[in-house]
């Protein structure tokens, strides 16, 4: 058939019919997206709702690693402290900062036991409550969604849904290093004062022993004399202002060099017999003091002091003991009857002699005493008879250094015993210290919270919308009501890396050891373990680092004066088993919450709403028509969940308080609670939203895909 027109077109039945189908076909896929955008709302929401129904238990994980920084530090404060104690117990005269030390370590971890026990009841508590403030949460957040056009109901289930027993330190864990510490420190005090006692004698010793080397300049003493009658050059005759800085070896050193400086520069009076004699066996003495001091020496070490000052005879019946007495240096020959022995080579009667005796010789044959010189065992024996008997003479000093040095050393030798038992004693208890800090890092407190695993969302857009929306025209009618909408959604919580965490557990923490701070009630050394506790506190997430900056801290603090290097040996002992704990840094990581599948959510959870939920997404998904039968399974399980935990919520949760010094301010508390705009009228918005969601099966009939 032909319609001719005047534009000279054509067109035939087939071509309307295609134009008639196309445009039909334009118009019901507009409307189709119309209805698809109109549904699709409800996903937004949902999206919105699980990933705040995630927020509480974030929040909670804040809670938990707070509950742990505390317990932490407590354990690892109360070990420092009493590690700080048997350190300060080496310390002579300091035992009641030791004891007090002890006590704050005591102190410290009963705070400890007291708030762990506190920490878990409060925990299972908030976790209990969970499901509900999640619940509550999505609640408030589809109500914010809904307007005078719509009106939002949400209802969120965590995975895992029942709470978990909190992992926490056992009670009394610290006990046998802190009763093992106190039991030891009564026997290290009797041995550190022990030692100390002989370590006074010692000091006395070395005090007089450095007054009669240089001490007493310009006055007498072994430096002033050196300097008068030798002219002993500065750089072999120092003077020390400090007995600190003075040794034992100063003296033997300088003795040393005084010996041959003497027997360099010594020349006789005048020009006498008697003189040039007396001059000649004092050459004989120097020689043989240079010979004998040169033998001396003084060694210095971790092990002790090993020292040995050759003593010079001071009279004759000392010399007969030394070789000056069985040298055979002196001339003798015919006088008179007898025989004479002379003093030196030179001396006018020694003419022609060409044997040479000893002074030995000359008692034991019974020469003669030379008319001219003199000479016989007396002569020798009184060259430094005078010097050593007067303070005007060099050996009257040397002498007297000599016997402050074996004084000094018997009573060092006479201290070590007690200097090792005290050490003994010291190791031990910080070997247990040592135990004791590996023990508190590993015991750790740790929770899998109701929500650990994600979150699922339910939620429904109650508004009866129109599905065309102002679309409806000849080729698409108006389809009608869209009717309620719903939709599931799913998160679960991820670590954020940027510091946030860090920063809002450094702010709690902060505000703990502030709560804390000591106003009179305890003073002085107890402040040192309370010092450290803060410290600890505060560097929670360094870990290792922090452990052993607050213990280094604490050791600074500590009042060293008076030790002998026992406190100071012991304070490394301490260092060393704070750096053996090897303190992980705690994870502060920030958790959020992200979208992922439900069915992921569901599957990681446990309990018979998740298991109907996963079973209900499988049904859909292989028969999209069924899906409100699925969706009214899951709906009797989830509001019991949901109102179960309303009234321990409803008005916040303590968790746990931290109270340490008794009468030092506030308890810290540590707490989780529901926003005021939250719990308000919760109780009722929880169950009219599940009455809504009833109704939904109804309105659907079976006909609408639940997506």
């Amino acid at each position: 058939m032909r319609f001719v027109r005047d534009e000279r077109g054509m067109t035939t039945a087939g071509m309307a019919l295609s134009l008639l189908l196309a445009l039909s076909l334009v118009f019901s896929l507009g409307q189709l997206q119309r209805i698809y955008a109109v549904s699709s709302k409800v996903q937004n929401v949902a999206d919105a709702c699980a990933l705040a129904a995630l927020n509480p238990v974030a929040e909670f994980m804040v809670v938990v690693r707070a509950c742990d920084a505390v317990a932490l530090s407590l354990s690892l404060g109360s070990m420092a402290a009493t590690g700080l104690g048997m350190v300060v117990g080496c310390v002579p005269f300091a035992a009641p900062a030791a004891q007090a030390l002890l006590s704050a370590g005591r102190t410290l971890a009963q705070a400890r036991d007291d708030f762990v026990r506190k920490a878990q009841a409060g925990l299972e508590k908030a976790q209990r409550a969970l499901p509900f403030i999640a619940a509550a949460q999505a609640l408030s957040v589809a109500s914010q969604n809904s307007g005078t056009a719509q009106r939002y109901v949400a209802v969120a289930l965590l995975a895992p849904s029942d709470s978990s027993a909190a992992t926490v330190p056992a009670p009394g864990e610290l006990d046998e290093v802190l009763d093992g510490a106190e039991a030891a420190l009564p026997d290290l005090q009797d041995a550190v004062d022990r030692a100390q006692q002989a370590r006074q004698r010692a000091q006395k010793a070395k005090d007089d022993a450095f007054a009669h080397d240089c001490g007493n300049a310009p006055g007498y003493c072994m430096q002033e004399r050196a300097d008068s009658l030798a002219q002993l050059p500065a750089s072999q005759n120092p003077t020390f202002s400090s007995v600190d800085a003075w040794s034992f070896s100063v003296a033997l050193a300088r003795a040393q060099a005084y010996y041959p400086r003497r027997l360099a520069v010594e020349r006789p009076l005048d020009g006498s017999v008697e003189e040039q004699a007396k001059s000649a066996l004092r050459k004989r003495f120097y020689a043989y003091a240079a010979n004998k001091v040169g033998q001396g020496y003084v060694l210095e070490g971790e092990n002790g002091v090993d020292m040995f000052f050759p003593l010079l005879p001071q009279n004759t019946k000392e010399m007969r003991l030394t070789s000056l007495y069985t040298n055979e240096v002196y001339p003798y020959g015919p006088a008179g009857d007898g025989m004479a022995m002379h003093a030196w080579e030179g001396c006018p009667n020694a003419q022609g002699c060409a044997a040479l005796g000893s002074i030995w010789q000359m008692e034991r044959e019974g020469f003669s005493e030379c008319e001219l010189c003199g000479f016989s065992a007396e002569s020798m024996g009184s060259v430094a008879s005078a010097s050593s008997r007067i303070d005007n003479g060099f050996e009257y000093h040397y002498l007297a250094v000599a016997r402050a040095a074996l004084d000094y050393q018997a009573a060092l030798e006479e201290g070590q015993p007690a200097l090792d038992e005290a050490r003994e004693i010291a190791e031990g208890a910080i070997g247990a210290v040592s135990e004791g800090l590996s023990a508190a890092a590993a015991s750790r407190i740790s929770v899998v919270p109701p929500g650990a695993f994600g979150a699922v969302v339910v939620a429904a857009n109650l508004s009866d919308d129109s599905a065309a929306g102002g679309f409806a025209n000849a080729f698409a009618p108006d389809a009608g009501s869209a009717g309620c909408r719903v939709a599931v959604s799913g998160a679960t919580l991820v670590a954020d890396p940027t510091g946030e965490g860090e920063s809002v557990l450094t702010a709690l923490l902060d505000s703990a050891a502030q709560s804390q701070t000591v106003a009179g009630s305890v003073a002085g050394i107890a402040d040192v373990a309370l010092t450290c506790w803060s410290d600890l506190l505060h560097g929670y997430a360094r870990g290792h680092d922090g452990l052993l900056a607050a213990v280094e801290r604490g050791i600074d603090a500590l009042p060293f004066a008076g030790d002998a290097g026992l406190g100071r040996m012991v304070a490394g002992a301490l260092r060393d088993a704070v750096a053996a704990a090897r303190l992980q840094p705690a994870n502060t990581d920030a958790l959020r919450p992200v979208l992922v599948n439900t069915a992921h959510v569901a599957a990681a959870g446990d309990g018979a709403t998740l298991d109907a939920l996963l079973r209900a997404k499988g049904a859909v998904a292989a028969h999209p028509l069924e899906g409100n039968d699925s969706f009214a399974s899951v709906m009797g399980s989830l509001e019991e969940v949901a109102l179960e935990r309303v009234e321990e919520a409803v008005g916040g949760i303590t968790v746990a308080e931290v109270k340490v010094v008794p009468g030092a301010g506030e308890p810290f508390t540590v707490s989780l609670g529901l926003p005021p705009a939250v719990a308000e009228g919760a109780r009722g918005a929880v169950s009219e939203a599940f009455a809504w969601l009833r109704r939904l099966q109804a309105q659907g009939g079976g006909e609408r895909p639940w997506e």
